[in-house]
């Protein structure tokens, strides 16, 4: 029967044969009704019966030669049938290449967030097979860094714009957690437009954090001293500054230098001086509390910002303990070194309710104190005389 389906017009055309060969070989019989027929069939003459055999050769020759034209009529039909069958083949093996080598994590997940699959780079990235993570939620591989909600609202973006990108801090088997860079994309059926699965691709971005880190230390860090620098305090002023009238607090600048600290460098060498420079900041962390930041100004200058004054007493006592700190000696190859300070304090917004001039306030402050033999602190706003307490002179 597949055969006949195949080459019905080869069929129809013997049947025609025979049945023209066999209606012209009975219409000379019955011409004869008294003769034998077969004798009669016997006795045709050559033309007779090469006519005879035409009728079935010639519609089986036509039918041969439709089925052909036919067969060429359909043969690009079926060739660019056949090209689309291998482009699809050729494409699906090319996305399974890609799914298989690709060095980036690739997880394959449910509308119900569950996940379908993953490639090699997922087990080599995190660990786990896909027997231990099929069917179970994408929030099984988040770090306990990012809550719930933080979970829900990457659905939600995808909901409204179709993808999301962005940092998650996910774990490893081994429970180690790491950042990682994911795009999560919605795949919808070709031929329905129905959302079937979503598809996750993720990379270790350790590195790159690493790096960043590196950059943001040697950007807002003293190499020497690895103290916040002038650009990281000035930022954090600023902030602070920001939010005085809100929060209806104060801000207050301790601005000091290191006198003597030339000499230093002049008799014992720049290392002794560097030396005598990380001392100091080592000690200055102890002075702090909890929200204050030390930073180097540059040279021998520090500055240390208290975001929450409550009292000039309060200062007072911070600038006495600087004082005490950096009069203790200190031993640099062997010798001992002793330094005095001056520190100038202003109070914002008080002396300035911006940066700079706040800055400007706290150095001028020191520099008055500086008129001062020994250790002093002056309050900015001391216009008369910069407030010496025979205590603090070293």
């Amino acid at each position: 029967m597949d055969w006949l389906q195949r080459h019905r017009l080869i069929a129809i055309a013997v049947i025609l044969g025979i049945g023209m060969m066999s209606a012209y070989a009975l219409r000379h019989v019955v011409s004869y009704p008294d003769r034998d027929w077969l004798a009669e069939l016997s006795s045709l003459k050559a033309l007779e019966l090469g006519m005879l055999i035409s009728f079935l050769v010639m519609p089986i020759l036509f039918g041969l030669y439709a089925h052909s034209l036919l067969r060429r009529a359909q043969l690009p039909h079926l060739t660019e049938e056949i090209a689309e069958h291998c482009e699809t083949e050729e494409l699906l093996n090319l996305t399974t290449a890609v799914f298989e080598s690709t060095d980036q994590g690739v997880i394959i997940i449910d509308r119900e967030h569950r996940i379908v699959s993953v490639n090699p780079a997922f087990i080599t990235l995190t660990g786990y097979t896909l027997d231990e993570v099929k069917g179970k939620s994408l929030l099984f591989l988040i770090s306990s860094r990012h809550n719930e909600a933080f979970y829900e609202n990457i659905w939600r973006l995808l909901e409204n714009k179709g993808y999301w990108k962005g940092d998650i801090w996910s774990i490893r088997k081994n429970g180690e957690t790491y950042p990682s860079w994911h795009t999560i994309s919605p795949i919808y059926d070709s031929d329905t437009g129905k959302l079937t699965h979503f598809v996750s691709i993720f990379s270790d971005i350790t590195p790159i954090k690493r790096q960043q880190a590196n950059v943001d230390l040697l950007a807002y860090h003293d190499p020497l001293t690895s103290l916040p620098n002038r650009l990281l305090l000035t930022e954090r002023l600023e902030h602070a500054l920001s939010v005085l009238t809100r929060l209806n607090t104060q801000v207050a600048l301790l601005f000091f230098d290191l006198d003597g600290f030339k000499e230093v460098n002049d008799t014992l060498g720049h290392t002794a001086g560097d030396s005598l420079l990380q001392v100091v900041a080592g000690r200055m962390q102890s002075v702090l509390r909890d929200g204050d930041t030390v930073a180097r100004f540059g040279g021998d200058e520090f500055v240390i910002l208290t975001e929450s004054c409550e009292s000039r007493a309060g200062l007072e006592r911070v600038a006495e303990k600087i004082i005490e700190e950096i009069s203790q000696p200190v031993l640099v190859e062997g010798q001992k070194i002793v330094v005095e300070t001056s520190i100038g304090i202003a109070i914002g917004p008080a002396d300035g309710t911006d940066s700079q001039t706040l800055i400007q306030s706290a150095d001028k402050a020191m520099y008055r104190a500086k008129t001062y033999k020994g250790s002093h602190y002056c309050f900015y706003d001391e216009t008369t005389s910069p407030r010496c307490q025979p205590e603090l002179v070293s």
